[in-house]
C-alpha cells in the first residue's frame, strides 16, 4: 500500500473535512476567509469572510458550517453568515462542539467567567444548560465538552484555580457530580467503551494524561518525559 501526502501552504487556523471538500479558515489581507478546498488541496471557492481575530470551524453538515469568530458564533449557509450565538462576556469564544446521538449539538464557551454550555437541535437555536459556576464556584471556564455514548454521559473539563477538574451529567447538562477533584487539570476529552482519558493541562504539566477506568472506578496518571531540554 502507498500513501501519498499533498502539501498547500495557508494561514489556517481551523479545518474541517465533508466528503471529498475540505473546509478551511485563514487569515488574509486582513480578515478571515472561509475556503473551501478540493482533495487535490486546490481553492475552489471563498464561500465567506468577515473581520476577527480567531476563529474555529465548530461543526459542517450537508451545506452549512459552524463557525466561531471571537465572541460570535455563525451559521454559514448559501454564502451567507447569520449569528446565532454570542458569548456571556465580551471577549469569550465559543471552542469546542459535539454531537449528542445525531440529534442535539452541545458548546462550551471559553474565557473569563461566567461561560456557558449551550445546547441545539438545529445549530441555529441556541439555549443555556449550564454556567462553570454552577459546577464549582472556584472554576474560571470550561476546557472541553464531550460525549460518552456508552453511559450516555456528558462530560466537561474546568480550570483553573478550581478543584472540580471533570464533571459529568447523566441527564443531558441538568444536574452535574465530580468525576475528578484533585491537582492535575485537563483540556481535551477521549471517550472509549471501558476508559475515558483526559489529556493534561501544558500550564499545569508538561505532559501526559489521566485515564479513568470506567468498570473500576479508578484513576490513574501518565506523564511525559521529554528528552529535549527546550521543549515548552
Amino acid at each position: 500500500m502507498f500513501l501519498f501526502m499533498k502539501k498547500v501552504s495557508l494561514n489556517a487556523l481551523s479545518t474541517a473535512v465533508m466528503n471529498d471538500r475540505i473546509y478551511v479558515l485563514v487569515r488574509q489581507s486582513g480578515k478571515l476567509s472561509l475556503l473551501i478546498l478540493n482533495k487535490d488541496l486546490r481553492v475552489v471557492d471563498e464561500i465567506w469572510s468577515t473581520k476577527g481575530q480567531r476563529g474555529f470551524i465548530l461543526k459542517v453538515k450537508k451545506d452549512k458550517a459552524l463557525v466561531s469568530i471571537d465572541d460570535k458564533l455563525y451559521l454559514v449557509e448559501d454564502d451567507k453568515a447569520e449569528t446565532v450565538l454570542t458569548t456571556n462576556v465580551s471577549g469569550n469564544t465559543f471552542w469546542h462542539l459535539v454531537e449528542v446521538d445525531g440529534k442535539l449539538f452541545m458548546i462550551h464557551e471559553y474565557g473569563r467567567p461566567p461561560t456557558s454550555i449551550y445546547v441545539s437541535n438545529d445549530l441555529r437555536s441556541w439555549e443555556k444548560v449550564i454556567t462553570n459556576l454552577d459546577i464549582d464556584k472556584r472554576s474560571k471556564h470550561f476546557h472541553d465538552v464531550a460525549y460518552d455514548p456508552y453511559r450516555k454521559w456528558l462530560i466537561t473539563t474546568l480550570g483553573d484555580g478550581c478543584l472540580t477538574r471533570v464533571a459529568i451529567s447523566e441527564d443531558l447538562g441538568s444536574l452535574w457530580k465530580p468525576l475528578y477533584r484533585g491537582p492535575w487539570q485537563f483540556v481535551p476529552i477521549l471517550v472509549l467503551k471501558d476508559k475515558l482519558v483526559f489529556g493534561m493541562d501544558s500550564g499545569i504539566a508538561r505532559g501526559g494524561i489521566g485515564v479513568y477506568d470506567v468498570d473500576k472506578h479508578r484513576w490513574s496518571f501518565i506523564f511525559l518525559k521529554w528528552r529535549g531540554k527546550d521543549v515548552k
